[in-house]
Formats: C-alpha cells, sequence, structure tokens
C-alpha cells in the first residue's frame, strides 16, 4: 500500500537504535527524507549510510538529549538540512536511570523532575520550535511515543509512567489548539518491545522479584502481573514504525488526538 508518503521530511529524535531506528527505516522505505538523531556520530553515519544504500535519503543530528539547548540545536540542524519538518516524530525518552529499581518508593523524587523534561519538556520545545512552520504550510504530523504505562501504570517505574501520561495528555491537547490547521497529532503507546532499554528494566525486575539474573523468569513475571497480554509474544520495533507511518501517511487526516495503543493486547479497558 503506498501512504502517500514519498517526498515529505521527518525528524525522528532517539532514532539511533531501537524504536526509533525501525521508525526512521519504515519511514525512509516510504519514500520520506528523514534526518537521523542520536548521541553517537559513528552509529548515526552508518545508518545514514545503510539507508542511502538502500534508496533512501537520510541526514543525522547528533546531540545528547540531556544537554542545555539540545531541543534548539536539534530542530535547527533538522530544518538546515532538510529544509523544512514535515513530520516530527517525539520518540526519545525513557527513564533518566534506565537500570535502577522499578519500586515506587525507590525513586528519588528529583528524578521524577529529570525524567519529565527528558520526555515531555524536550518534546514541547522542539514543538515550538517546528509546529509554526507546519501550520503556515497547512499540513503536518506530530507524533509522539508514549507507552502503554502511561494509561495502565503497574505501580513500579512512576516517574517513567507518569511523564508519558503527560506525553499523551500533551498530544490530545495540542490537537486541539492545532484545530484546522491541518497538522495532526496523535501519540503511540507501545507495550512490551524488544529492545535494549526493555532489557535492562527487565534485568532490574528480576532483581527486585528475586530472579537474580534470570531475564525470561521476570520476562514472564511482567507479562502475567504486570502487562497481561492477549497476544503472546514480545513486541518488536517494527510493531510501531508500522503504527507511526501509518498516523504520518496523508490518508490519516481524520485521526487526530489519539492514542494508538500498539501492546499486543495488553489494555484492559474501554476508553
Amino acid at each position: 500500500m503506498d501512504l502517500g508518503l514519498s517526498g515529505k521530511q521527518a525528524l525522528v529524535t532517539g532514532s539511533s537504535a531501537g524504536i526509533g531506528l525501525a521508525i526512521a527505516r519504515t519511514l525512509a522505505a516510504e519514500g520520506v527524507r528523514v534526518c537521523i538523531h542520536g548521541r553517537d556520530a559513528a552509529r548515526c553515519t552508518a545508518i545514514v549510510e545503510d539507508v542511502v544504500a538502500n534508496g533512501g535519503s537520510a541526514t543525522m543530528v547528533v546531540a545528547d538529549v540531556d544537554a542545555d539547548g539540545a531541543p534548539a540545536r536539534i530542530a535547527d540542524a533538522a530544518l538546515g538540512q532538510l529544509g523544512a519538518v514535515d513530520i516530527l516524530v517525539n520518540n526519545v525518552g525513557g527513564r533518566v536511570r534506565s537500570g535502577m529499581s522499578v519500586d515506587w518508593f525507590a525513586i528519588p523524587p528529583a528524578l521524577w523532575t529529570e525524567t519529565y523534561a527528558r520526555n515531555v519538556t524536550f518534546a514541547v520545545e522542539l514543538i515550538h520550535r517546528l509546529a509554526g512552520p507546519m501550520r503556515t504550510r497547512r499540513w503536518g504530523r506530530i507524533i509522539n511515543v508514549a507507552s502503554v504505562v502511561a494509561t495502565h501504570p503497574s505501580g513500579g517505574v512512576g516517574e517513567y509512567s507518569a511523564a508519558k501520561n503527560g506525553l499523551v495528555n500533551l498530544s490530545l491537547g495540542l490537537s486541539k489548539a492545532l484545530a484546522g490547521s491541518g497538522v495532526t497529532v496523535n501519540s503511540v503507546s507501545p507495550g512490551l518491545i524488544q529492545t535494549g532499554a526493555a532489557d535492562k528494566w527487565l534485568a532490574a525486575t528480576a532483581r527486585d522479584r528475586g530472579f537474580g539474573d534470570d531475564l525470561k523468569a521476570a520476562e514472564q513475571w511482567v507479562l502475567s502481573n504486570s502487562l497481561r497480554q492477549t497476544v503472546h509474544r514480545w513486541g518488536m520495533p517494527q510493531d510501531i514504525a508500522y503504527a507511526v507511518c501509518m498516523l504520518a501517511s496523508p490518508s490519516a487526516d481524520f485521526l487526530n488526538g489519539i492514542n494508538l495503543h500498539v501492546d499486543g493486547g495488553a489494555t484492559q479497558a474501554v476508553h
């Protein structure tokens, strides 16, 4: 199916690995010129070269998301290289200390602020810089990558769940602020996805639950006690990439302000 994305230009934050990389590759395969973002220049260069070798078009920007002024540098670099950003995918985020305990009371209050800044404030700053030109052109897509725990918290990783809930709220509110502009805003909430970050979370869960270094035992505990899925497999980064590409398509202009759960059936309530 032709999604009608050929010729569009996208910035995908946190796209040098994991879900972001899958999103960037899939957009590029649809004819989108993508700006790869990451902290490792060598890795970003290798990804750009691979995209080009496979017939796509890509540029890159290297920046640490936790550094002062990073959103401005990333937005300005993307605009300078692409000329315009039609699609903004706010994928970068995660826990500030991904390997620490998931226990709610073991997470220092200061980390709640830092995690919110990385997941929500960072996205807000990029949106402030890039949404205006989209509105002027009367077309744009803003897609925020949240998490299933944003609306179905487990009791653990409290600071992360709260930050991702803020991102979902942001998406709906922004969709209303941009009503009638031709710019849509949606969020995607992944469930349990096989990435390096998930492995670190499972390692912390294994320690907290007394499984030692048995990640398989931790995985089964999460599936049975935290994220009970009706699809009995791990999610893959490509599952999220397909959803993002669909929301980015011009054909998806009737989808606005939604939070799309891509979670293997983990969602257990009707909204």
